[in-house]
This record gives C-alpha cells, sequence and structure tokens, in this order.
C-alpha cells in the first residue's frame, strides 16, 4: 500500500502534464515569432512533442521559419543589390534623460530593389579615442529603388558612458 500511494504521489507531483508544456513552449514561441526573432521561436516549436494538439501549429510556423530563412540566404547573395545601399549621414545626438544615444540616419537606395529593413552598427567612441561599445539598430523602412531618405529616432541602446563620437556601418540589408 505504501508503495502505491509513494508512485501515486510521485504521478501528481513529479510529473507535469505535457499539454501544459507544449502550451507553454507554442506562446513562447509565439511571442519570439512576433518580434522576428526566428531562431528563439524555433526553439520554442521544436519543443513540442508530435503527440500534442499544438504540434500541428508549431510546424505551421517552423515552416514559416523556414521560408524567412530562405529569403536570407537569397538577400544574403544578393551582394550587387546590397552594395547599392549607401550610408549617406549619421546625425547624433543624446537624450537628456536617459542619456541614449538617439540617431538620424539618411540612406540611398541605388539598386533596383525596394528595402524592407536594414541593420546598422553603431560604434561609440569616449573623449581619449577609445571604443566604448558596438550597438546594432534596425532600420524598418519601404526605401524604393533610386530614392534617400532619413529616418528619424533610432535608438540602439543605452551607454554606460558619454560619448563623443560615432561611427556608424551597414552590416545587413533586407529586400522586399
Amino acid at each position: 500500500m505504501k508503495k502505491f500511494i509513494l508512485g501515486l504521489v510521485l504521478l501528481v507531483f513529479g510529473c507535469s502534464d505535457p499539454g501544459d508544456k507544449a502550451s507553454e513552449n507554442l506562446k513562447k514561441g509565439d511571442s519570439f515569432f512576433e518580434k522576428n526573432e526566428y531562431e528563439v521561436a524555433e526553439y520554442y516549436y521544436d519543443k513540442i512533442p508530435e503527440e500534442s494538439p499544438f504540434y500541428r501549429q508549431a510546424q505551421k510556423k517552423l515552416d514559416a521559419i523556414a521560408l524567412v530563412k530562405e529569403q536570407w540566404k537569397i538577400v544574403a547573395s544578393d551582394s550587387v543589390g546590397a552594395s547599392k545601399i549607401i550610408l549617406v549621414e549619421n546625425k547624433y545626438r543624446t537624450d537628456s534623460v536617459s542619456g541614449a544615444p538617439i540617431h538620424t540616419i539618411t540612406l540611398t537606395n541605388n539598386s533596383r530593389r525596394t528595402v524592407n529593413s536594414v541593420n546598422i552598427e553603431f560604434t561609440y567612441y569616449n573623449q581619449a579615442g577609445n571604443v566604448i561599445t558596438t550597438l546594432v539598430g534596425d532600420v524598418k523602412t519601404s526605401l524604393e529603388p533610386n530614392t534617400r531618405a532619413s529616418f528619424d529616432d533610432i535608438t540602439p541602446g543605452t551607454l554606460q558612458e558619454l560619448f563623443v563620437k560615432c561611427d556608424a556601418k551597414i552590416i545587413s540589408i533586407h529586400f522586399r
């Protein structure tokens, strides 16, 4: 009888419902999917077992992620198009409350494709000319071919130290 009770206690308290875990993993995956953090979303979707009622939903999202990743390969291979996107100007100021850098970026699209987003690496320097840190900012845009536009209020993060200079360069481009 003691073995039966012990077994029942272990069953009730030692095992969590896999349906609950699958539901949690689907919610977490969906949350990261919405933020375009596909690798993390994939991690959670992959944890959902085939016997779960949430498996089909997870597989649909994994298929969508696979399509996005395939598009990334196409974009990455378009070095000719990417070389025609030029960062013309990087103006910056510091937020008076938080001290965070705020950028205005001017881009020129000399390619034949519409730019969907651009990742820009900002390198910040102190008074002595030493690198404080490097931050990455994402510029969402619909920059049409053969146009120039400025994008305001780009805030890639906060700094622990005051900066006096900032260099910016494009690190990746996503086309439509």
